[in-house]
């Protein structure tokens, strides 16, 4: 996401890649939902949130994203 890096001149905007990787979750990118769910993962443009990581993985390992199955077994407690 080339907001969320500041990339080719971009200003560097959490917020705002944080609310585009939402709806392009919404849309049906997978893949967006498990960027989210490492956002929350991580705490990067976001308070940590283990709860809602592991909800944006299980969403994005039901639409077939294999990282986000990766990530759900790297976090299982």
């Amino acid at each position: 996401m080339l907001l969320l890096k500041g990339k080719y001149g971009l200003t560097k905007d959490d917020d705002k890649a944080f609310g585009l990787l939402v709806q392009a979750g919404e849309l049906g990118n997978v893949g967006a939902y498990n960027s989210i769910g490492s956002a929350y993962g991580l705490g990067k443009g976001v308070d940590r949130d283990a709860k809602k990581a592991k909800y944006y993985f299980d969403l994005a390992a039901i639409g077939g994203d294999a990282t986000a199955r990766y990530n759900l077994g790297v976090n299982e407690n």
